[in-house]
């Protein structure tokens, strides 16, 4: 049987950081999206019931927007506690790698 040989990259401190900011980017984008949909809908369904005009800006600013920016917050906290643990376990790796080499 052949031994096969494993390469390890060592981890780059960066890449964490572009990781953090993209999927913060992302999180923020859809969290966005989907209050905004799920406010609209409630809008137009108490409109429907009232029988009145609905505000669909209040949708944006007052539903969507804050919630946006909760889960911003949130989802950058949780990305980067996340990120920094895996950075230390690659590098612990790459290290263990590097000591058995």
């Amino acid at each position: 049987m052949a031994l096969q040989t494993v390469s390890v990259r060592k981890p780059n401190k960066g890449m964490v950081a572009v990781r953090v900011i993209v999927i913060t980017v992302l999180v923020t984008a859809f969290s966005f999206v989907v209050s905004l949909f799920l406010a609209i809908a409630g809008i137009v369904l108490v409109g429907m019931i009232k029988g009145g005009i609905s505000n669909m800006s209040t949708a944006y600013q007052y539903i969507a927007f804050p919630i946006a920016m909760g889960a911003m917050v949130i989802g950058f906290i949780v990305v980067l506690i996340t990120e920094i643990k895996h950075y230390k376990r690659m590098q612990a790796e790459y290290d263990e790698w590097k000591r058995a080499a």
